[in-house]
């Protein structure tokens, strides 16, 4: 029947209203240790001539899911395109870079029972 009220209706958001299920009544944060023994933490030990980052992929203003519906992320300041890059300012520096340099990305893996670092170049 909610969802047949004319204007619709309002999901509960209990963050937004400061409202903590715990029992201290507020907001509670845990720390866990960082893995030790990640796949780019081996590849690294194989590369040390180069640089390697963990590249990670995250959701954009105009994203649901899958569903891009437009080119715009104002939370970041990406207007117009979807083929960006962020990296912090200290490794943009360190790698000689400035910001909206075009850059090409390789991933360096090791295969499932291979001791072997194998390279895949982003087209």
């Amino acid at each position: 029947d909610k969802i047949r009220t004319p204007g619709g209706f309002r999901l509960r958001n209990t963050a937004s209203e400061r409202v903590w299920a715990t029992p201290s009544g507020r907001a509670e944060f845990s720390t866990h240790a960082l893995p030790t023994d990640l796949a780019v933490q081996r590849v690294a030990e194989r590369q040390r001539d180069q640089r390697v980052f963990t590249l990670t992929t995250l959701r954009s203003h105009d994203q649901y899911n899958t569903t891009i519906y437009g080119h715009d992320d104002r939370y970041r300041g990406v207007y117009g395109h979807r083929r960006v890059v962020f990296i912090h300012a200290d490794d943009l520096k360190d790698l000689g870079l400035q910001a909206g340099d075009w850059v090409d990305l390789t991933s360096l893996y090791v295969a499932e029972g291979s001791t072997e670092v194998q390279q895949r170049r982003a087209e």
